[in-house]
């Protein structure tokens, strides 16, 4: 398959906001914990979000298109931690990822993941974090085959 990744670009902005809104829509289908939601303007705020996060953690968003069409998208930032008791280096963040449905598998989300990790270790990141929705078990199996492992859990119970 012939895709192109490149920069976001203003005129991408709409175009993310659908790829925002399916996205919502996937994790809620798979929510067994029941705490997710779509609401109707989801992808206009959230990539209102991403955005303004990603400026401001000097970071940068790119698509994957193929035949011109927008099929995918990573979102990558740098900081540091605000702990006192972690190390004081630049570390990275995927914040987000997808690849629409019809196209997954077929090497985008790993061509999307090697162009965010090439942008943050030439920003100096000695790591790169991503978090991952527990349901979300096909994510965490590709997470784990490109070297990354579980550091941190995020425990619920609900009242």
């Amino acid at each position: 398959m012939e895709y192109q990744i490149r920069p976001y670009k203003n005129s991408d902005k709409s175009t993310l906001e659908g790829l925002f809104n399916r996205f919502q829509d996937y994790l809620v289908s798979i929510d067994r914990f029941d705490i997710l939601q779509r609401q109707a303007d989801y992808g206009k705020r959230y990539i209102n979000i991403t955005l303004k996060t990603v400026l401001k953690g000097d970071g940068v968003i790119y698509v994957a298109l193929f035949k011109g069409e927008i099929i995918g998208l990573i979102a990558a930032l740098v900081y540091r931690s605000a702990d006192p008791g972690a190390r004081p280096e630049r570390r990275g963040r995927i914040s987000e990822l997808y690849v629409e449905m019809a196209y997954r598998n077929g090497g985008i989300g790993l061509a999307l993941m090697k162009r965010a990790e090439r942008y943050l270790m030439a920003k100096g990141c000695k790591s790169i974090f991503i978090d991952v929705f527990v349901p979300n078990s096909s994510a965490y199996g590709f997470y784990k085959k490109l070297g990354y492992t579980a550091c941190d859990w995020d425990m619920i119970k609900k009242v």
